[in-house]
């Protein structure tokens, strides 16, 4: 069979493509029966493993590492499942780092000690720049993946800017006019994406763009950035940049006389399940965090010379619920 592949060899031997490549790999834990069956049926289909993937695969410790910006916060720990699970499932154990949003003096030793395992690949999830920046040159020669599959990790997060304009339109729609957006930090690419959404649908309305408030990722963050807003009553709408920096702010509006949503609606983003028992429950974009952490184990999976299958390129949704209304005009 001309041009079969390791995906090819898999279904005729009736095994997983890992198993495959633990056998062309001489890797241990496989079978002897499972290991002749592959071997037939890599005579039989004629398959010629791709050199480089298998001279990485020579060096198999069976783990990938996964780092990821502060495990505490909704987005990264559901990015963490997904590869964890999707990584399970092709034969791997996953090692996992959490380092704070915020790096301290003792970070560089935390990341140091992290590269020095002996990891097949190491997964980048929902890194900040600073972050990002603090990796560089500590990876070796293993591979490193820092965006899904499809995607590089510049234009990724260009999902979450295209998600945000269309809440912001949705706002639009509804008939408000000055719409206001609590930011995330700015080091986040994350964060920043979400906030030229904003821009975005502002400018082709051709409505005035409110300064950003800037926020934390927390309830906290978002309830002092609430109460900047609540003072400025010409805002009607606020889109935040995650779940709970919606709910903060939520919070201090309400504490400051302004009605959610009859005054001002407010929309987040992330689809935390906690967002649909807020009072009132809150329109947010829901994100598919578990299925996308799986395509960063695909991309790892690409880089090993193996197939994967088709998969959705949207991953968020506009889920509508209680805190955004019709803009009411005052008389």
């Amino acid at each position: 069979m001309a041009g079969a592949t390791m995906a090819d060899v898999a279904r005729a031997a009736g095994v997983s493509k890992q198993t495959v490549s633990r056998v062309i790999n001489a890797h241990p834990s496989v079978t002897e029966a499972t290991r002749t069956r592959v071997k037939d049926a890599i005579d039989r289909l004629g398959y010629r493993p791709n050199v480089a993937a298998r001279q990485l695969a020579m060096r198999d410790s069976m783990t990938v590492g996964v780092l990821t910006a502060d495990l505490a916060l909704y987005g990264p720990a559901q990015l963490v499942q997904g590869v964890e699970e999707a990584a399970r499932a092709r034969g791997y154990f996953t090692s996992i780092a959490g380092i704070a949003s915020t790096p301290s003096s003792g970070t560089d030793e935390i990341l140091e000690r992290f590269f020095a395992q002996r990891f097949d690949a190491v997964i980048l999830l929902d890194v900040n720049d600073q972050l990002l920046a603090r990796t560089s040159g500590l990876s070796g020669t293993r591979h490193v993946i820092s965006a899904p599959l499809g995607s590089t990790h510049d234009d990724f997060w260009q999902h979450d800017r295209t998600a945000v304009r269309e809440a912001t339109e949705y706002l639009i729609s509804l008939g408000h006019t000055r719409i206001a957006h609590i930011g995330g930090p700015s080091m986040w690419p994350s964060a920043r994406e979400r906030e030229r959404g904003w821009r975005d649908a502002l400018d082709a309305a051709g409505l005035p763009a409110i300064p950003v408030v800037r926020s934390t990722w927390s309830a906290e963050g978002g309830s002092s950035a609430g109460e900047e807003l609540a003072a400025n009553g010409a805002v009607t709408a606020v889109v935040a940049a995650s779940d709970d920096i919606a709910l903060g702010a939520i919070s201090a509006l309400t504490r400051r006389g302004r009605r959610v949503p009859d005054d001002v609606s407010v929309i987040g983003f992330d689809g935390t399940p906690s967002s649909a028992f807020f009072i009132p429950s809150l329109t947010t974009v829901s994100c598919d965090f578990r299925a996308l952490g799986a395509r960063y184990v695909d991309a790892l999976s690409v880089e090993l010379g193996e197939e994967v299958g088709p998969h959705e390129e949207s991953w968020t949704e506009l889920v509508v619920r209680g805190s955004t209304a019709r803009r009411l005009e005052r008389v």
